[in-house]
């Protein structure tokens, strides 16, 4: 069983040197602003803001310390106050790459863990707006991702529910569990499947 190769810096995929599209490209045909009428993940300030978002939670979550001076403190403050709230004290896998070949697809789980006694695959996401429909598609393809990376590693857990944990710029953050569609997703992957030509290494 090869590992996944995520190139950060071009958003990549590959397994065994055959490049995956992501589950965040296949859920694509969702994520439309109604408001701005485009894409919402299109505009690189808060496309790049998401992604230190999630940089600086995760240092949190490795070191303990609430990182300062950032520029970005009302989402970090929301973050550790779901975690205080929810009672997390640890996760289980953090920025977890997942898929494979077989699977067709690879993607990164931002957290799995027990929240409440139950366990949870919530994104983290710093947009104004939950989409639900666009949260649908890319859970449902992490479940199943991750169902399939507990298969390959013999892994016990239970079927693990989902969620969209929303932060905030004013230290606010929603947490909502989120029900998942494989109609949609399959229906995206099928979508994508027309538009799709990746590449070899």
């Amino acid at each position: 069983m090869s590992a996944i190769e995520f190139r950060a810096d071009t958003h990549q995929y590959f397994d065994g040197g055959v490049e995956l599209p992501s589950v965040t490209d296949i859920v694509r045909f969702c994520d439309y602003d109604k408001v701005r009428k485009a894409r919402s993940g299109n505009d690189p300030f808060y496309r790049d803001r998401g992604t230190r978002v999630h940089e600086l939670c995760a240092d949190y979550d490795f070191t303990g310390e609430m990182p300062q001076g950032t520029g970005l403190d009302g989402y970090l403050k929301a973050y550790a106050d779901f975690l205080r709230d929810y009672r997390v004290k640890e996760w289980l896998y953090v920025e977890l790459v997942v898929g494979s070949k077989e699977l067709g697809y690879a993607g990164t789980i931002d957290r799995v863990g027990f929240i409440d006694g139950k366990l949870f695959i919530p994104d983290i996401k710093t947009a104004s707006v939950l989409s639900k429909v666009t949260l649908q598609g890319q859970l449902t393809g992490y479940q199943e991702a991750f169902l399939d990376f507990c298969g390959r590693n013999s892994i016990e857990l239970p079927p693990p529910h989902l969620a969209g944990l929303q932060l905030k710029r004013d230290g606010k953050y929603v947490f909502r569990e989120i029900e998942s569609d494989y109609r949609l997703w399959e229906s995206c992957r099928y979508l994508h499947s027309k538009f799709w030509k990746g590449t070899k290494q």
